[in-house]
């Protein structure tokens, strides 16, 4: 996520819904969050981006989920990139 007023949280969730890796602040001079995730297996994952504040509850699959107070709103930016698997060894 990039310079946003938004102090976001980024999250990656596995297919059931567990949390696999989360980011507040990418660094001390930004609240935007970023990460790099490498998936530990072929299947779905769901990427999920809220205020700090909205932390938990927070279910990928409940758009209603979360706190809904957000400390902070405003617009972003999601870039991702998807690097196919490299040759069997």
């Amino acid at each position: 996520l990039f310079s946003s007023p938004l102090d976001s949280l980024l999250r990656v969730f596995d297919g059931s819904g567990r949390v696999l890796v989360t980011n507040d602040d990418r660094n001390a001079d930004t609240y935007d969050s970023g990460l790099t995730f490498v998936a530990p297996a072929a299947g779905r994952y769901v990427v999920g981006v809220s205020s700090f504040a909205a932390g938990n509850p927070y279910d990928p699959a409940d758009p209603l989920a979360g706190d809904r107070r957000p400390n902070s709103v405003g617009f972003y930016n999601l870039r991702y990139v998807v690097t196919p698997p490299g040759p069997a060894d």
